[in-house]
């Protein structure tokens, strides 16, 4: 399991730790909280109803005996204070009924009406009273009041009045079950918050430290195995940046920081591998540089000195400037190479006419090797191709060919080959054949064999640079030694107009 899916394997748990301790926090108040949020606030809402309407109907009672007292005192004393005092009551007992009925259920209203239509019979009669009082007539006010319709009200409204409290009765007995039943509740729900409460605190106290625990191990772990890899690495890196490359961090682990091991371990291999080519490169560059300047510097001092022939001593210098050039002409297309800028100048051109002059530029300084041409192209074949390039490859194969070649036949031959739609230029020669330690990397940078005593091997660019210029033009190249144990034959496919 790499790093990755480790972090995101214990976020996930430890998540699922917390959610479900939240779960649970959750599911336990909300089994507190139901019957706080619904059963006991109903509970304590009928009571508060029932009490108030109890309230309503002891102030009617009371503001009923205020205005009854209030018109008799003053229709036997005709004192003014008892007419202030029932026309300041009077409203208030009115607003008390109407509150009474706009409050109680269907049975109430009943009630409270029946009390309603009473009160306002006895008010008419007890402001009539009043009148009579104030204009002298207070014979005619007692009357009034001594009036059966005035007492048949007063009846009525005495009857209502005692309805509803007959009827509490019953009701105050439900309530009262109601009140102990809401307290009962009340104190069960403490009990049971409370056990809630401490079940809740031990889950906490065991999943909270757990999935913390959890985390920090997980944490721990995980700066371990990133924290000790990257020290590593960091050694490595300041090893390699002094030149040391047998440092290597392994690759023992299959997460990411295996992975950065592994990269690390192929840069370190390549930049060794650069490193031993451009060492090897520069002792070579150094050999081939200095194998033409001795013979240039000997003949110069030489046909100075009036020993050698100014003729002779110039051709040598001549054929050393030319090998110097093209030292410095492969060092420069390596160049462009790698950096992209290498450029073709392609045209159509019939294959067999090219090589014919290629063969015809190159001069075989050896008396017991010759070159033979055997062009089975199709007459007026044409193939899109840069000259001067495939010029080049074709010389370099040539130009080793005889070098590696003592004596017999080199022999360069073409066909084409319908099933691809490719030309073959093949050169085969009958020289030592390619080493098995060469062969792997015949077309790689600097590949040489410096083993072949005699023999100028050369920078080993020759080959790299010929098979970079066919891959330009899209063709193929390859080289193998011959069955017969004697020489080796190479070849290059270019495709078809």
């Amino acid at each position: 399991m790499n790093i990755q899916s480790k972090m995101i394997f214990i976020l996930a748990v430890s998540a699922f730790l917390l959610a479900l301790a939240g779960f649970f926090i959750v599911y336990q108040l909300s089994r507190v909280s139901a019957p706080l949020e619904m059963s006991i606030p109903r509970n304590i809402e009928s009571l508060n109803d029932a009490i108030y309407l109890d309230n309503l109907a002891q102030s009617i009672k009371y503001y009923d005996e205020v205005l009854t007292q209030s018109a008799r005192n003053y229709a036997f004393t005709a004192d003014k204070q008892w007419e202030n005092r029932y026309r300041s009551v009077e409203p208030e007992l009115d607003r008390i009924i109407n509150e009474a009925v706009s409050k109680g259920d269907n049975t109430e209203k009943v009630f409270f009406s029946t009390v309603e239509k009473a009160n306002l019979e006895l008010v008419q009669l007890e402001y009539e009273s009043i009148d009579f009082v104030n204009e002298g007539r207070s014979a005619e006010a007692v009357q009034i009041l001594e009036s059966k319709e005035y007492w048949d009200n007063k009846a009525i409204y005495k009857q209502g009045l005692d309805a509803y409290i007959t009827a509490r009765g019953t009701a105050y007995t439900i309530e009262s079950d109601l009140a102990r039943k809401t307290l009962a509740l009340a104190n069960t729900q403490e009990e049971k918050s409370e056990v809630l409460l401490a079940q809740t605190t031990q889950v906490l106290l065991i999943v909270i430290p757990a999935a913390i625990v959890t985390m920090i191990i997980v944490g721990l772990h995980l700066l371990s195995i990133i924290i000790n890899p990257m020290k590593r690495l960091a050694y490595a890196a300041t090893e390699l940046a002094k030149g040391n490359y047998d440092t290597s961090l392994g690759t023992a682990r299959k997460d990411e920081t295996g992975v950065m091991a592994l990269a690390f371990d192929k840069m370190r291999t390549k930049l060794e591998e650069k490193e031993k080519m451009k060492e090897e490169f520069l002792s070579i560059a150094a050999h081939e540089l200095r194998t033409p300047l001795q013979p240039i510097l000997f003949c110069a001092d030489s046909a100075l000195a009036g020993d050698m022939n100014h003729k002779e001593a110039l051709q040598v210098i001549l054929n050393q400037a030319n090998r110097l050039r093209k030292l410095s002409s492969d060092i420069l297309d390596v160049t462009k190479l790698e950096s992209g800028t290498l450029m073709y100048n392609m045209e159509k051109v019939r294959i067999n006419e090219m090589i014919t002059k290629v063969l015809a530029e190159i001069a075989v300084d050896k008396a017991n090797i010759s070159i033979a041409s055997n062009l089975h192209c199709t007459e007026g074949l044409d193939v899109v191709l840069d000259v001067g390039r495939i010029t080049q490859v074709l010389t370099n194969i040539i130009s080793n060919a005889i070098k590696y070649t003592q004596e017999g036949i080199i022999t360069l031959s073409t066909e084409v080959d319908h099933g691809t739609k490719e030309v073959r230029v093949i050169v085969k020669d009958n020289g030592r054949g390619i080493s098995s330690e060469i062969m792997p990397k015949l077309f790689n940078k600097f590949a040489t064999t410096s083993n072949m005593e005699g023999i100028s091997h050369g920078t080993g660019l020759g080959l790299y640079l010929s098979a970079k210029i066919i891959e330009g033009h899209k063709g193929r190249i390859g080289a193998e030694n011959n069955k017969n144990g004697r020489g080796a034959t190479f070849w290059l496919a270019l495709p078809l107009l």
